[in-house]
């Protein structure tokens, strides 16, 4: 596991300016790239990170390690949608960001593994599986978490401590109602007392194929993240 210290350096690259990362090629020769270019994220990184006002039962052993499940990621493809290659485009969009997050977690060494999760795999039961975690991740008042049973279909009994399920909610291009936002939810499921441990809900302002911007608002999330998991040493490292 990378040190806290060496992701709090990394997170202060939300308040530097972001800029476009190239695509592969075989998306940015794409038409409807070249319709609706990547935008820049106008800035740092806009993020709405409403907390619980009050919570129980958040704890996460420091000593168990995390395995990050193979995120979920949704992508809302614009209005002017027109043909098949727009919408093989947000295909190919959707697999470049997935294994961007992935690869990323692997490189910082914020996780132990990766596990292959499919969630298309349960098929009518995805939409349920998904909806009964953000459904209590949004609730903004209270949050029991030693009541919060996590569905069987996230439950791993291959991994011995935690797994971390990631779902970001994403918007391709412009949309005229709720601008360039997206949607970030962390979950950390205790795979022994089948219950969730930890959860986060935020939402972020800037282009979702903005590789710079997915980048910082994962950094965010993360450092949130450790700063739970040991809080010894970040109460050290503000003093």
């Amino acid at each position: 596991m990378k040190s806290y210290q060496t992701t709090y350096i990394l997170v202060l690259c939300l308040f530097v300016f972001s800029a476009c990362s190239k695509l592969p090629p075989g998306l940015r020769s794409n038409q409807f790239e070249q319709r609706f270019p990547v935008a820049r994220c106008g800035g740092k990184v806009q993020v709405k990170d409403p907390d619980p006002a009050v919570i129980y039962g958040q704890y996460i052993n420091p000593d168990q390690g995390i395995w990050l499940l193979t995120p979920y990621v949704t992508l809302k493809p614009p209005r002017y949608t027109k043909n098949q290659e727009d919408l093989d485009y947000i295909d190919d969009m959707h697999d470049f960001l997935l294994t961007r997050i992935e690869d990323k977690f692997e490189r910082e060494k914020w996780v132990e593994d990766i596990v292959p999760y499919d969630m298309e795999s349960l098929g009518e039961k995805r939409d349920t599986v998904v909806s009964q975690m953000v459904s209590k991740a949004v609730t903004l008042d209270t949050i029991n978490y030693g009541n919060w049973n996590v569905p069987p279909e996230l439950i791993r009994s291959d991994v011995p401590g935690y797994s971390l399920f990631m779902f970001i909610d994403g918007q391709v291009g412009f949309n005229e109602v709720t601008g360039y936002q997206n949607l970030l939810y962390l979950f950390v499921i205790d795979n022994q007392t089948r219950k969730t441990t930890y959860a986060d809900y935020m939402r972020y302002e800037c282009d979702v194929r903005n590789v710079n911007g997915l980048d910082k608002i994962l950094d965010y999330a993360y450092l949130k993240l450790l700063a739970l998991r040991f809080p010894k040493e970040f109460k050290k490292e503000g003093e």
